[in-house]
């Protein structure tokens, strides 16, 4: 059929985008990133899906294309704010489909589950003494007596008699 649609899927590894020079402009960094695209394949002029492989280290990039007569060329990459802005769009996405994809194999890891996050130890347990265990257990406060446990582990307060 001449009007079908059919996908066009690319391969983004993150080793192609840290490549990028730190001391490019993020113009130059969306026009980079423009023609990247655009020789996998892609037209980053219209709607793609991007899908991270945490275990890859890669983006699977996919866009539905129009086979027949009116199928558009790939545009040139855009100058100046528009790069800027591409750049910031694709980034954006890029980082947030990665951070969903690690927390989705973070919730299915026992590696991550184990040593993803920094642990943090419980504050340090302080000694209370009787009376104020007795206090903070809504015992009577300004009774003379003191506390008791029993030989099953739980306490009671023995009044003083005198």
């Amino acid at each position: 059929m001449l009007n079908e649609l059919s996908r066009r899927m690319a391969r983004l590894e993150r080793r192609e985008l840290t490549e990028v020079p730190s001391h490019w402009s993020k113009e130059e960094r969306g026009r980079y990133l423009w023609r990247l695209l655009r020789n996998k394949g892609v037209d980053p002029g219209r709607l793609f899906t991007a899908e991270y492989f945490p275990y890859r280290r890669c983006w699977l990039l996919t866009q539905e294309i129009e086979h027949g007569p009116q199928q558009r060329s790939i545009a040139p990459a855009p100058p100046g704010k528009a790069s800027l802005l591409f750049y910031t769009q694709v980034s954006t996405e890029l980082r947030r489909t990665a951070l969903a994809a690690f927390a989705a194999a973070a919730a299915r890891s026992a590696h991550f589950a184990r040593f993803g996050c920094k642990y943090q130890l419980p504050p340090k347990p302080q000694e209370t003494t009787a009376p104020e265990l007795a206090r903070l257990l809504g015992g009577p406060s300004g009774q003379a007596g003191h506390i008791r446990f029993t030989s099953e582990g739980g306490w009671r307060i023995a009044r003083l008699e005198g």
